[in-house]
């Protein structure tokens, strides 16, 4: 009858988590990084009190275009600049300065060669990141939970290379009017409040709180146990925005959005000491209005748009879905574990306030907005110092994520390491 009645467990469980809309996302999936496992599914103890905190870093020079083994330079990964067509259709030129003159006269060169007036932006990327987890049991497998990021995001060495043809195609790099430009660059990024030099700076992230439930279920004859937990609850817009007025600046955050995060987790024991872990989650972030810079052209391209306006962005579907393999205590206290993710971003729709001067259709064409996804491969080793009937119980580990392949990605590598301690309130 036990035998029996574990299959209907298990069998429940996995039919839960395959049903359960995809609804711990925390503030930890962005474009611009990889980021640790998840949490294993929580502890079903009376009163268990848990601090967990995270570091890591990594760095890159290279990211993801619109297809999974399209490498390109950091700084491209929404496609190279069209310079030619910059200022096509900005609003509120004066011509009687020497910068719009130039962006006007530019835009007039007619071009067959697709490369004329383009330039490839390179750089390098460096973050450091903690995370600050407080986890509070109460009864019946109820708890809550507390998450605090802090970001360090760094983009520095930013040069450009020009595409435009040489030799006797017409135009090219010795065109006297793109010259000028190039010239002027600086000075007409100036004109319009936009600054291309490096970026860096480090601020908190957005603080969610959680509400969960978790069952620890080991009556089974057919494995050793099934641990299940969810988790619901909100996010706040606490991190720092992308700043429009800087080329290259990143969201330290979800840009503003207030969100409503969404987990599921289950694992399954086998042989005592193997665990297999299934885990989905997603973020449902709320309409914001914001001032960002738009396009005013189809064929603009890559992160320099000249022209700013109020705008409504409704940000895709954060999800993320993966799972992991663990060697539970093989060594005393010693786990080790391999994980895979796959995180996604769906498209952004953005809603110009002005629609005079901005086009839905065309601003919402940005690269900027579009859909970003990135498959991740975790390493991960753990000790923990907990003894049996103790209070207190200590974890250390080191961990390592693997940018494997993505769309609209930095290919950013994280190494890190991480502590916990577990704190029986009331015996």
């Amino acid at each position: 009858m036990n035998k029996l009645f574990g299959y209907k467990i298990i069998f429940m469980t996995l039919l839960l988590a395959s049903l359960t809309p995809s609804i711990s996302a925390l503030d930890r999936i962005h474009f611009y990084s990889t980021n640790p496992l998840w949490p294993e599914p929580r502890f079903e103890k009376d009163h268990l009190f848990s601090l967990d905190i995270l570091f890591y870093e990594g760095s890159a020079k290279k990211g993801r275009r619109k297809c999974d083994d399209c490498q390109t330079n950091l700084l491209d990964i929404y496609g190279t600049y069209n310079m030619r067509l910059l200022g096509k259709n900005v609003p509120k030129k004066d011509f009687s300065t020497f910068p719009d003159i130039i962006l006007t006269l530019l835009s007039q060169i007619p071009s067959c060669c697709n490369d004329f007036g383009r330039l490839s932006f390179c750089g390098s990327f460096d973050t450091k990141q903690a995370e600050i987890m407080l986890t509070q049991n109460f009864k019946n497998g109820l708890f809550c939970l507390l998450h605090l990021p802090i970001r360090s995001l760094d983009i520095d060495c930013i040069t450009y290379r020009d595409l435009s043809p040489t030799g006797p195609n017409t135009p090219n790099k010795d065109n006297p009017i793109w010259k000028a430009f190039l010239a002027s660059f600086g000075t007409i990024l100036k004109q319009y409040d936009l600054d291309m030099g490096p970026y860096k700076c480090t601020h908190i992230g957005d603080v969610s709180a959680m509400l969960g439930w978790t069952m620890n279920y080991e009556a089974t004859e057919v494995v050793d146990f099934v641990d299940m937990t969810v988790k619901a609850g909100a996010l706040f817009p606490s991190g720092k925005k992308r700043d429009p007025d800087k080329v290259f600046s990143l969201p330290h955050g979800y840009d503003g959005h207030f969100g409503l995060p969404f987990a599921f987790d289950i694992a399954v024991g086998f042989y005592e000491w193997l665990t297999v872990e299934l885990h989905v989650d997603a973020l449902v972030l709320f309409k914001h209005t914001r001032c960002l810079r738009m396009k005013t052209a189809c064929e603009q391209s890559g992160m320099i748009k000249l022209a700013k306006g109020r705008a409504t962005v409704d940000p895709g579907l954060i999800v993320q879905a993966g799972g992991y393999v663990q060697a539970d205590h093989v060594v005393r206290g010693l786990s080790l574990t391999v994980g895979y993710s796959f995180s996604h971003r769906g498209d952004d729709k953005v809603c110009p306030c002005d629609t005079e001067t901005f086009n839905t259709f065309i601003a919402s064409s940005d690269e900027m907005f579009k859909r970003w996804k990135r498959h991740t491969l975790h390493f991960k080793a753990e000790y923990d110092f907990t003894k049996e009937d103790s209070r207190f119980g200590p974890r250390i580990g080191l961990f390592y994520n693997w940018h494997l392949k993505g769309e609209r990605t930095f290919k950013t590598n994280t190494v890190g390491a991480s502590f916990g301690l577990d704190i029986t309130l009331k015996l």
